[in-house]
């Protein structure tokens, strides 16, 4: 309905439209234009020529323009990322404010003049949207799909239309001003449209086209009439247009590079262009408006009344006359009253989203005629919505591109991504809402890309906490879980499941107790579902016509009733107490429709939705309050979370997030983690699999992988709590429970991963890896030392290594290959192999080539090998590979086993093909399925310490077997002896006839040849091929019966004879025999020849069993042993140095004599030291000593380095986890052996320090919040910082005020110390205006005492400051000098760059050896190399290719000249032995890890010296117990100059100066340098100059051509300047005229004279005190004029250049020079070629004063001089061309870059 009077003006429009045509004439002979350049706002009247800047800003943007030439209201868009916007001022640019900043590319604007309405196009939205003048009443009004692009748009008050071009389908559409009635009306000629005008007089429609065919293109109003009105091509030279105005029937465009302004007629045959203005100095010229008050006639309409027509919000004109319509702003929440007039928060919703449009809204359900949309949000493709009334936020989910769940309020703030891709999240068509739980539900679907020939798709529904802090995975069974519902009241979930078997499933809110309401036999596609009440409504839909139905399912009854059907596709419906909601879309239309059943008439009506599409629905109240009674889980006993369940008593279940590694236990409401658990790889997800029996089954969630993520193998560290897997080409590690999400440890790049398998004693993990060129690697990294420990064990070619199986008892690894001809997509050969190999990558041998078909799995058990293939065969193998037997086919050529792994006799393995985990037990062949339900199982890794004999189900009441009984995870089953089988009860043992039992022949592997069977002997799973009844073995062959002879029963022996009287009546393979007359024998009796001939089967009892099948074996275990591995003790004393004998000790602890001992030894003692304040050891006085027998001191082995007379001990934990076991034994020369064992606990109690703690800062800001940075503080501990956190993060937002910062430090073993500072964000009313940069910014502090305030360059993490002198110094906000060189350095240069790791680290070490030495001695120094520096190669982790050792110096501490006769004093004298090791850290390891190898060395050689002795000669050296080492030497690459964090290189523009301190200079001008690291600067060629800091040889320049501009400039200055020369020639002669007549002959004094000195005359000032006279020196000093009146008048128009790019105008940087030079600037150069001294120089202009037009300087154009910023004075001496600057000039500025244009 239309509010408003609904007069049609067509008397007045005529009316109106003389009045036009009168007033043309008096304003089409000149206008006012304004246009945008990109950066500035232009203002040029046609008639005087002049043109003016309006309104500038730097770094902007500005495209969009339009003006009320009624109101004087200038209105413009900036889509520059630093001041994107809508603004508006007065025509002057005075009072300019910000509109709106929510937009992002807005290129056209307009304006409704009548209604006071801004309509604008913002193409990255793909919206028409609209807003009042004061920016107020922001509304979408049309919404375009992705396939659409706006561009141009204009508006017709008078008719009621918007008009815009879309550039992408290349037509014009228009629509209502309320955005109803859309339509195209051209959709021919249209290409590249930019700027869309309207004739006011011919009611015509014109536009630009910016292609190579550009023109100006004109159409009647309804489209038609399409035509060129004029071509652009030839007075554009082919450049794009891009404004225009039409003003009657004169056309005025816009172009870009031309730097100029056309205008034509149109609608006329004559075609004349002229050039409006040209010159206008900028590159590109966007839109463009006129002050014509014709283009914007008067008219009269109530939208443009104070009262805004009587809406509250927003007035729109709906059509023809003054008809209108009241409506609501977009983001607002609110919705249109009852009233039509007012808009308020109603108080119910019915939300929608629109998938192709990406628009989320909702309607008010109270308005059911023509309701209006209300948009509260926008996405890629939004598909379902949900809403929650406790907290008024609305979720919907993206259905294509990234798939991502977004909430936010009804207003549209605070969105935010609620869950994404990255969590796991694949496509989202169901969300639902328990607002009283607080918890989300949605389903999430997805697939796996080929994997071995099949794609896995994965659907689960799942439920999420609204605070994001619990996720569970509710429901799996399902095929398609397409739209869910939730009753809030009765706490049910409902799912509409449409996969193969349709059904409407209900499930408690925590996904227990599924039950199919509805299934196949009723619904056809389930589509959506609603519930409300008792009812649940069901959409279901099929492809054929009249067949889509809505269907009611009675809760209560179960009744199923048809509400209606329709012919349309149902895509969602929503449900209230009165009706139904139904989205439909028919397909032959191609729109969608929006119905309403009214459930009491089942009367159906439609909502107009204008056609538009929706695939979300969902009705709600806007607001909900839970009641007291409504939550049963308050007061509840669950660990983690409860969840109401209203069926139940108590009514409520507990439930164990995912992600915690904790599992519900059987009291149902504790959550622990499992005792005994497997991990299983699950496409994307990690599974966690209790196997305790009393924990529930089904599987829990560890990690949720990205919705693309393909995790192919998993491994768990017990000892760390680790676990680590594959996920497509990286490797993932995280602790198990950790909520905190994955650590990456390699990244192969474009090796794919397959198999990982890990040493879990010695902290190795292994992995296979290949290439697309199948080169195949066996990777191996050390946990210890990280990825930088990476290397290739094995390196293969032409195949693929896949699975990895380690094993550590014998040190070696096995691995399957695939074949190139299988990756290669032949498929007439799949076999692969499996190969063996030492843990170190050596012996590598082949151990079984062909036999397997996709080799998938491995395991070992009993020292036997198993391997599975994809094609289902398992075969057992001797370790090297002999002796293959089959063990079990499953599922012959189909996908099947995976993954395999021994658990005892138990082998677990993942099928692809059921997707489950199953148990075999290969001694019985009993399977079960473990688990099912996962999407595709591909690794598993189990945590079993429980011995399932002595603690499995076997020992509980549930055990009811009649005979054995064997504990399986989590069950029990039972087994029965031979010539037994379980009966169906599974628990009682029955015997049977034979013990064989015919299996089919493949059990056999298909070898069993023409009358034998396969047989398998029950209850085991051995095969054999056994000779069918009536059949005997003749040797490999099993022939017939002969004659007579018989065998009634299966089984390889030989055949029975006939009883007497019986026969086989000459037939062979008899099963029996019969008498004579074919009668069966009686029982105990011969045969009766008389008896009637009958056929009787003699029963004769079955042999025993083959005695030559094998029997089981079973595996025992060594005692003391009990398969499990030695602890550290029992290792130690398993070494040949000691012995499990201990020393015998009596009653009273003495010792018995008969053996050695030890005196004061702490046995058994535990010690408690502390570690020194700066040594990460403790050190524990040796008191104690070993004697023999007799009582003599005799040397001991300690498993702990004593040095200097103390037992050195690393820290490795405070508490019981670092306690050490001190183990020391004593031999005797009896070969006795005596030891001492104690304990020591070593503590850290020494806090940390900061090395590093900010100051206090203080920041000025013109903003409420201001960004801050400072570098994080360091901290130093003895034995390392665990970690370093604070309550703020450098780069975070800051409010004005002070805030306390605080940093806390803490050591591995949780000692303490903190770092404060303030951060004080004042306001600044005036503003640096700092340049902005890359990963850093300015932080300007102030002193409190001298309130001097300085600024500097502060850089992010892993960032440090460009190490020019420009960028490391303090700035000043008045040195606006620097300030403008740093924003033009910033053009070439970053202010901050990347910090490398340091390449190479260098560390020295000393020992001290005892013996006669001297410094060049040949001999020695190769003894000393071989055992120190060749020892430490071999038993340290520093690989060759990392660590380098010197060699060895030696220094003696005396006089080497001494007679070395004197053996007894030279070998007591000391020399020092000194070597470097040096890093080459080319890989970039962090510095802990560097001090973690260099440490390990330390410590090596200080086990090595305690007992290291060399004989040289005669001569006997000894090392002392005495390691020294230097401080870490970083050295960096060349070109790189050191930082405190790392290496820093020279950027490009600069080079490397290597000095005694190196440093980075930038390029002089003149010169240039690409490229990073360089130690020189190239020269520009052909004598071209630059600007210092030139990064390229395009950016060399030379002095250009004058323009006309700039020659008409020239020629008016001459001109003026003879006139003036004339004139004073004139004065002067009449002087003289005069002085003659005057009575005295005296003349004018020279004061006098000086005044009559014309100011356009050069004086050549004094020579400078101190320079040379000589005619060679020339001195030149430009003097900065005074600012006149004038002088600014034309400054102020020199801003119209300052602000832009100017590719086409030369001197521009000249230009800016000069208009920035200050106080003066003195050159001294050699001058020799140019006037002589005294000579007149015209240095004025009309522009700026400065003289650039002058002689002197044509010859100075393009050098630096005129291009650099002066402060004060600087001198430069040498050839003028190529001089280089003292370093008082360092900071040059060079001519401004080109700003970044728009671009199409």
């Amino acid at each position: 309905m239309t509010v408003g009077s609904g007069h049609t003006l067509q008397a007045r429009g005529w009316w109106l439209l003389l009045i036009v045509l009168s007033c043309l004439g008096q304003t089409t002979n000149g206008a006012v234009f304004f246009i945008s350049n990109g950066t500035s706002i232009l203002k040029f009247d046609s008639r005087s020529k002049a043109v003016g800047v309006v309104y500038t800003k730097p770094l902007a943007k500005i495209i969009g323009l339009a003006v009320d030439t009624t109101d004087n209201v200038l209105f413009w868009s900036d889509i520059s990322a630093d001041h994107r916007g809508l603004y508006t001022s007065d025509l002057e640019g005075q009072g300019a404010r910000l509109l709106t900043a929510d937009i992002q590319e807005v290129n056209g604007l307009t304006l409704d003049w009548a209604s006071n309405h801004i309509y604008w196009t913002d193409a990255k939205r793909r919206t028409l949207e609209i807003a009042n003048y004061d920016g107020s009443g922001r509304k979408i009004l049309v919404s375009l799909t992705s396939n659409e692009e706006p561009r141009g748009i204009v508006v017709d008050p008078v008719l009621g239309y918007l008009y815009w071009a879309d550039q992408w389908n290349g037509r014009i559409e228009r629509a209502r001003l309320n955005g109803k009635g859309r339509e195209v009306v051209v959709n021919q000629g249209v290409y590249w449209s930019n700027q869309l005008a309207l004739s006011m007089v011919f009611r015509k429609l014109y536009w630009v086209e910016a292609t190579t065919t550009s023109g100006i293109m004109s159409c009647n109003l309804d489209g038609s009439g399409v035509k060129k009105e004029r071509d652009l091509f030839n007075i554009t030279s082919g450049n794009p247009s891009f404004g225009l105005v039409v003003i009657g029937n004169k056309a005025i465009v816009s172009t870009w590079h031309n730097n100029a302004i056309f205008s034509t007629l149109v609608g006329t045959p004559v075609s004349r262009w002229n050039t409006e203005v040209s010159h206008l100095g900028t590159g590109k010229l966007y839109s463009l408006t006129s002050l014509d008050r014709s283009t914007q006639p008067a008219y009269n309409h109530p939208c443009g009344h104070r009262d805004r027509g009587g809406c509250s919000h927003l007035c729109l004109p709906s059509g023809w006359g003054t008809a209108y319509d009241c409506s609501c702003p977009s983001f607002s929440g609110l919705a249109l009253d009852l009233d039509k007039a007012s808009c308020s928060e109603p108080d119910a919703l019915l939300l929608y989203t629109f998938q192709a449009l990406g628009d989320i809204g909702f309607i008010n359900p109270a308005i059911s005629d023509i309701p209006q949309t209300n948009i509260l949000g926008q996405s890629h493709s939004p598909n379902s919505v949900t809403y929650d009334p406790l907290q008024q936020i609305v979720y919907w989910s993206n259905r294509e591109g990234p798939s991502a769940i977004y909430r936010s309020d009804l207003r549209g703030q605070n969105k935010e991504e609620f869950l994404k891709e990255k969590d796991g999240l694949g496509y989202v068509d169901g969300l639902a809402l328990d607002w009283i739980g607080q918890f989300l539900y949605f389903t999430n679907s997805g697939q796996s890309q080929t994997f071995a020939g099949s794609i896995f798709p994965w659907h689960r529904v799942e439920m999420i906490s609204l605070d994001g802090r619990i996720r569970r995975t509710v429901v799996t069974d399902v095929q398609q879980p397409r739209k869910i519902a939730v009753d809030h009241h009765k706490g049910f979930l409902y799912v509409v499941d449409g996969g193969d078997e349709p059904r409407l499933l209900r499930t408690n809110l925590d996904g227990s107790q599924p039950t199919t309401l509805i299934d196949g036999k009723v619904l056809t596609n389930p589509l959506a579902v609603s519930i409300f009440g008792n009812h649940v409504y069901l959409a279901d839909g099929t492809a054929t016509k009249d067949s889509s139905a809505l269907i009611s399912y009675n809760s209560v009854n179960g009744s199923v009733t048809t509400l209606m059907k329709t012919s349309s596709n149902i895509l969602d419906i929503t449900s209230s107490s009165t009706s139904v909601y139904i989205s439909t879309y028919d397909e032959e239309q191609n729109q969608g429709h929006m119905y309403v059943l009214e459930l009491a008439t089942l009367k159906k009506s439609e909502l107009n939705f204008q056609g538009r599409i929706a695939t979300g629905l969902s009705y709600s109240k806007r607001v909900q309050v839970v009641g007291p009674r409504e939550d049963p889980c308050e007061g509840s006993p669950c660990s983690h979370k409860c969840i109401r369940v209203t069926t139940q008593s108590p009514p409520y279940n507990c439930i164990c997030p995912d992600g915690t590694g904790v599992m519900m236990t059987n009291d149902g409401s504790t959550c622990r983690r499992p005792r005994n658990f497997m991990l299983v790889a699950d496409l994307n997800l990690i599974q966690m699999v209790s196997l305790d029996p009393n924990t529930e089954p089904r599987p829990h969630t560890v990690h949720h992988g990205h919705s693309q993520s393909d995790i192919l193998s998993v491994v768990y560290d017990s000892i760390n709590n680790t676990v680590y897997w594959i996920d497509t080409a990286k490797i993932f590690s995280m602790r198990l429970g950790n909520v905190n999400g994955p650590t990456q440890l390699v990244d192969s790049g474009h090796f794919s991963l397959g198999g990982l398998a890990l040493d879990e004693k010695k902290q190795r993990l292994y992995w296979s890896s290949y290439d697309q060129a199948l080169n195949g690697r066996i990777m191996r990294m050390k946990l210890k030392h990280g990825p930088i420990s990476t290397k290739a064990i094995v390196t293969v070619n032409r195949a693929v290594p896949r699975t990895i199986l380690l094993y550590p008892r014998r040190r070696w690894i096995f691995w399957t290959e695939y074949p190139e001809r299988h990756i290669s997509g032949d498929q007439d050969s799949h076999e692969g192999s499996i190969h063996r190999a030492h843990t170190s990558g050596t012996h590598h041998h082949i151990i079984i080539k062909r036999g397997l078909m996709w080799p998938s799995a491995l395991a070992i058990y009993d020292n036997r090998l198993y391997a599975a293939a994809m094609g289902g065969r398992v075969l057992s193998m001797d370790l090297d590979g002999a002796n293959i037997e089959e063990l079990y086919v499953f599922e012959p050529f189909t996908v099947g086993v995976y993954e395999m792994s021994f658990l005892s006799n138990y082998l677990l393995m993942t099928n692809l093909k059921r997707r489950s985990v199953d148990l075999l037990d290969i001694e019985t062949g009993w399977n079960t399925t473990i688990s099912s339900q996962f999407s595709r199982p591909t690794s598993l890794s189990y945590y079993h310490p429980t011995d399932l004999t002595e603690n499995g189900e076997c020992r509980t009441e549930k055990n009811h077997c009649s005979n054995n009984c064997v504990s399986i995870p989590r069950s029990l089953y039972c087994t029965c002896p031979e010539r037994h089988t379980l009966a169906p009860d599974g628990q009682t043992c029955v015997e049977v006839a034979e013990p064989w039992e015919a299996v089919e022949e493949v059990n056999c592997r298909g070898r069993c040849g023409e009358n034998s069977q396969c047989a398998r002997l029950l209850p085991t799973i051995t095969f054999h091929c056994l000779c069918r009844p009536g059949h005997q073995p003749d040797f490999k062959k099993c022939t017939a019966c002969p004659i007579n002879y018989y065998k009634s029963w299966m089984a390889n022996t030989t055949c029975s004879t006939c009883e007497l009287r019986t026969t086989t009546h000459r037939q062979t393979g008899s099963t029996g025999c019969t008498c004579r007359n074919h009668q069966p024998p009686p029982q105990n009796e011969p045969c009766d020849d008389s008896l009637e001939e009958a056929v009787v089967t003699v029963k004769v009892p079955p042999p025993p069993p083959v005695t030559s099948q094998p029997k089981p074996t079973y595996k025992v275990w060594p005692k003391g042993n009990h398969g499990k591995g030695d602890s550290e003790e029992e290792q130690m004393l398993g070494d040949p140095r000691f012995t499990n004998k201990w020393t015998p000790i009596n009653k009273n602890g003495a010792h018995s004599r008969g053996s050695p001992y030890f005196e004061n030894c702490p046995s058994r003692e535990t010690l408690t030291v502390q570690v020194a304040a700066t040594k990460s050891k403790a050190y524990i006085p040796v008191t104690w000593s070993a004697y023999s027998s007799r009582g003599i001191q005799i040397p001991y082995i300690t498993n702990y380095p004593e040095i200097d007379g103390k037992l050195v001990l690393e820290w490795t934990a405070n508490g019981e986890d670092g306690k050490h076991t001190i183990l020391m034994d004593a031999n005797d020369i009896t070969g006795q052996i005596t030891v001492c064992k104690f304990y020591v606990l070593v503590e850290d109690e020494v806090p940390p320090t900061f090395a590093y703690c900010p100051r206090d800062l203080s920041v000025k800001s013109t903003k409420q919040q201001e960004r801050v940075l400072w570098q994080k503080p360091a901290a130093e501990d003895n034995i390392g910082v665990g970690s370093v956190t604070g309550t703020h993060r450098s780069g975070e937002e800051f409010p004005q005020g002070i805030t306390i910062v605080n940093f806390t430090a803490t050591d591995q073993a949780g000692n303490r110390a903190y770092c404060n500072f303030t951060v004080h964000v004042y306001e600044d009313k005036k503003s640096c205006e700092f340049p902005e940069m890359d990963n850093g910014l300015f932080v300007c502090t102030m002193n409190p005492k001298t309130h001097v305030e300085s600024c500097s360059v502060v850089c992010e993490k892993t960032y440090a400051v460009n190490p020019l002198e420009l960028f490391r110094q303090s700035y000043s906000c008045d040195d606006h000098e620097v300030l403008q060189s740093l924003k033009d350095v910033l053009k070439y240069q970053q202010g901050c760059l990347s910090v490398e790791a340091p390449s190479v680290v260098t560390q020295e070490f000393t020992v001290w050896f005892k013996g006669p030495c001297e410094s060049d001695d040949p001999d020695l120094e190769d003894e000393l190399y071989l055992a120190v520096i060749q020892y430490l190669k071999v038993h340290t982790h520093c690989s060759s290719r990392l660590c380098h050792f010197s060699n060895i110096t030696i220094e003696c501490d005396y006089d080497t000249t001494l007679d070395r006769n004197r053996r007894s004093y030279m070998e007591s004298l000391l020399f020092m032995v000194r070597w470097n090791v040096t890093i080459d850290n080319g890989t970039g390891l962090p510095e802990g890890q560097i001090r973690s190898i260099l440490q390990d060395i330390r410590l090596e050689l200080e086990r090595l010296l305690p007992g290291l002795q060399l004989h040289l000669d005669t001569h006997q050296y000894m090392a002392v117990r005495k390691v020294e080492t230097s401080d870490l030497i970083w050295s960096c690459r060349l070109g790189e100059i050191w930082n405190q964090d790392g290496c820093v290189a020279c950027p490009p523009g600069s080079r490397y100066v290597s000095d005694s301190s190196p440093y980075c200079d930038i390029c002089p001008p003149g010169t240039y340098q690409p490229f990073d690291r360089q130690e020189e600067c190239f020269p520009c060629h052909d004598d071209l100059n630059s600007n210092p800091g030139t990064t390229d040889s395009k950016q060399c320049f030379e002095a250009t051509a004058l323009d006309q501009m700039s020659k008409f400039i020239i020629i008016t200055a001459c001109t003026f300047g003879f006139v003036f020369l004339g004139m004073a020639i004139i004065l002067y002669f009449q002087y003289k005229r005069q002085q003659k007549k005057s009575r005295g002959l005296g003349g004018l004094t020279a004061a006098d004279a000086q005044k009559y000195v014309p100011p356009n005359l050069f004086t050549p000032p004094a020579p400078l005190p101190g320079l040379s006279p000589e005619p060679s020196q020339r001195t030149i000093t430009i003097s900065k004029p005074k600012l006149t009146p004038d002088t600014k008048s034309k400054l102020k128009q020199s801003h119209l250049y300052s602000n832009h790019d100017y590719d086409d105008m030369p001197y521009t940087s000249t230009l800016s020079s000069l208009h920035n030079g200050s106080a003066r600037t003195v050159y001294q150069n050699d001058f020799s070629n140019m006037s002589p001294p005294g000579s007149p120089r015209m240095l004025g202009s009309p522009m700026t004063d400065r003289g650039i037009n002058s002689p002197m300087a044509e010859r100075v154009m393009g050098s630096p001089i005129l291009g650099s910023p002066v402060t004060d004075r600087a001198i430069y001496n040498g050839d003028f061309r190529n001089f280089s600057p003292t370093p008082r000039t360092n900071s040059l500025r060079r001519p401004r870059n080109q700003y970044h244009m728009y671009e199409d």
